[in-house]
């Protein structure tokens, strides 16, 4: 079964951003772990590190695939020029050779400080030995890392901004947190989402409120507002909660966990389609839950 890494690229070494711009088809990359565990078909992840020293600029950028197992062999002579020591490219070194298959943009950069938040990423190797290349990616890493990658730097659908009205339901009138367990955290694993994100779009559920006076983020639109004008009743000046978790039924998959079983929660393909999905559980076993919207993958 194909595995997923995590492959570090140090900027202050190869300028990895003016390299991935070219959009190469394929690339080589240093193997200084793993060796013998890195095979053809396997995923990786291109991490760009903090390299001078701008923190908000380290993260997943790039997507690739194994094709050529570890060798010694030079780098591609097209990354050659983006290398601060040209030379250092023609040193045989064990490299494998990677299909690009995606690069992030700007938006799509699955960032550093979202995984350190995360309740899922927040345990990646990377984050706590920085200074290494390779990084095993466990299953339930590799699911989430997965999920975000598939929805960062994508618009917010109808089925995102309900989870959002859900969250805020759950934290209305008290303190927001983002702690793992947390309603934000919650739904930010069950969608697909980072936690900021969901965060924020609490925030913006806050500012339309017109029953919370506190300040909340001027950010939610269209989409916001007709979640907000589906389940909000200004005349018993509530949201209609029963309607609310019926669309949006993630309490009782979170209900669902046990003392020996730890829930990810991951928004499924197809995204947002009124396709109906199931618990499942891990070892096979399925859970009589479906939603309107989501998958509800519960792993071990």
């Amino acid at each position: 079964m194909p595995r997923t890494w995590v492959f570090q690229a140090n900027p202050g070494r190869l300028d990895i951003d003016g390299f991935l711009v070219t959009r190469p088809a394929i690339t080589t990359f240093l193997v200084t772990r793993y060796r013998q565990e890195i095979s053809v078909g396997d995923q990786v992840f291109i991490w760009r590190s903090i390299g001078g020293g701008n923190q908000d600029a380290a993260g997943i950028v790039s997507e690739g695939e194994v094709i050529e197992p570890p060798a010694l062999r030079p780098d591609e002579p097209t990354a050659r020029p983006f290398w601060a020591n040209p030379p250092e490219a023609d040193i045989p070194a064990v490299r494998v050779i990677l299909r690009l298959l995606r690069v992030a943009d700007s938006r799509e950069i699955i960032r550093r400080r979202w995984i350190q938040e995360d309740p899922i990423l927040r345990d990646m190797l990377i984050l706590r030995l920085a200074s290494a290349t390779n990084y095993e990616v466990p299953d339930a890493q590799a699911i989430r890392l997965n999920a975000l990658w598939s929805r960062t730097g994508r618009d917010w659908i109808y089925a995102d901004s309900v989870a959002g009205l859900w969250a805020y339901h759950q934290t209305y009138a008290r303190e927001v947190s983002r702690l793992a367990g947390s309603p934000v955290a919650d739904t930010a694993l069950l969608i697909g989402r980072a936690v900021s994100g969901v965060y924020n779009k609490v925030m913006n559920f806050r500012s339309i409120d017109p029953r919370d006076q506190r300040t909340g983020m001027t950010g939610g639109g269209a989409m916001d507002r007709r979640g907000w004008a589906d389940f909000y009743d200004p005349i018993t000046v509530a949201i209609d909660e029963e309607r609310l978790s019926a669309e949006f039924p993630v309490r009782q998959a979170i209900n669902a966990r046990t003392t020996t079983t730890r829930a990810t929660l991951i928004m499924s393909p197809p995204f947002g389609t009124a396709a109906k999905g199931s618990l499942a559980a891990a070892g096979g076993e399925r859970a009589g839950l479906t939603c309107p919207s989501y998958a509800i993958i519960l792993r071990s």
